[in-house]
Formats: structure tokens, sequence, C-alpha cells
């Protein structure tokens, strides 16, 4: 955790007098996250049959898989310069009643959703600039809470499998010895081409915010071959 988060490259420091009110996830935090990889070699089969084993065994199969949850945002306005309508470029409603040191505060979320949102709400509007208001107290109480909390929202999760499928195979050639190997090799990024969204755009200002404009590498396939010797 940290009390000095960034919003739109503005580093954000603690009020003096309420730390708390900022205090909240890193930007990086990532509690759920899983990930394996592995590789397999097909063994010989009990047969004298070389064709069989030629064909079957020898083969390699290897796999990744990452699985984690989304990293946390906040919600802010870069464009409002500190009107008492929304946050300036420091993420401040200058609640401390100074205009100099712009206390650092987020608009209030009138909504309840803050993580889990669904492929339409994605693509469609998580959320609504209507679900944001100028927070609690504001020009009464300095110092007043910040209601929103600072990366309570969560982005997207990621899920991904990539695979490997490879085989040498010894051959003959004349002048390059018995070892010459022939490898061929095909590879799957996002094998399963699951969508894995970008971040959503929490800036008030934009036209898109609230939405996902962006996704992560669909499945690509590619196949190789190499002569080692």
């Amino acid at each position: 955790r940290q009390t000095a988060p960034q919003v739109a490259g503005f580093s954000m420091w603690p009020e003096v007098y309420d730390a708390n009110a900022i205090y909240g996830p890193n930007g990086n935090d990532i509690p759920k996250a899983f990930s394996f990889g592995g590789s397999y070699e097909v063994p010989k089969f009990s047969t004298d049959n070389k064709l069989v084993n030629l064909a079957a065994a020898g083969w390699q199969v290897g796999g990744l898989i990452i699985a984690q949850s989304g990293t946390p945002f906040s919600v802010y306005n870069n464009t409002v310069s500190g009107d008492g309508t929304s946050v300036v470029s420091s993420g401040s409603y200058q609640l401390d009643g100074n205009p100099v040191t712009n206390e650092p505060a987020l608009p209030q979320y009138t909504g309840t959703k803050r993580s889990g949102f669904s492929h339409d709400e994605l693509l469609n509007g998580a959320f609504t600039t209507s679900q944001f208001v100028v927070p609690a107290g504001y020009g009464v109480v300095p110092l007043s809470p910040n209601q929103q909390g600072i990366n309570t929202f969560r982005n997207p999760g990621y899920f991904n499998v990539d695979a490997s499928l490879s085989k040498g195979f010894f051959l003959h050639v004349p002048r390059l010895g018995t070892a010459t190997q022939f490898i061929v090799r095909a590879e799957a990024v996002n094998l399963l081409n699951h969508t894995n969204f970008e971040a959503i755009d929490s800036n008030l200002s934009d036209s898109n915010f609230g939405k996902v404009t962006a996704a992560n590498q669909a499945r690509y396939l590619q196949l190789g071959g190499r002569f080692e010797f």
C-alpha cells in the first residue's frame, strides 16, 4: 500500500494532518496471480515399428498459463482547473483550503460496482460521469475525507495460454556428419484466443471514459524449422 499514488503523471502527497485520506493499494497491486509453465517429451513406444516411433515419439510439448486479477485505479479529471466542480490535474479539490498546496482528493463515487465488470460493460461503459460528484464537505469542512478512496476500482483480469510443439529429426547430410538435425517447431500465443482487455479509461474528461478501447494480443500462430549441425 502507499500514501503517494500518481494520477495522470502527478504525484499526490499526503496531507500532514490526514494521511489516511489517500491511503490505498499500490497501482501495481495484484492480490491474485497464478502462473504455470512446463514441458513434456513423448517417450519412445515399446514397439519395433520404427515408423510409429518416428511419427509419434520425441515430440516436445510446452505450455505457459497465466491468470491474474486486474490492477487497481482511481477516477480523476485532468482538465478542470480548480473551480470546485471536478478534480484538477493534480487530483485536487483544494480540500485544505489552499490553492497552492492543493490537498489531493478524488470525486465521490455514487455507484456501487468497482470491479468484475462484464464484457458489455467494459465496451459500453463500466460507469458514467454522472456517478461522480464533488466530495461531501467541499468548501465547508477543510480536509474532507476522500469518499472515492484511492485505487478502489479494478481493471479487468488477465488470462492467457501459450503453447509450443517441436521435434528434431536426425539426418545424414554428406560432409556435415551424422549428427545433423532438422528441428520443426510450432508456437501459439494466446492459444485459446481469450480476449484480454487493457485498462479502463479513468479520466472523466475523455469521451471514452469508463470504457476499454484496446485489448492485448489475439491468438497468434507461427511455424518454423532449422538445421543444427
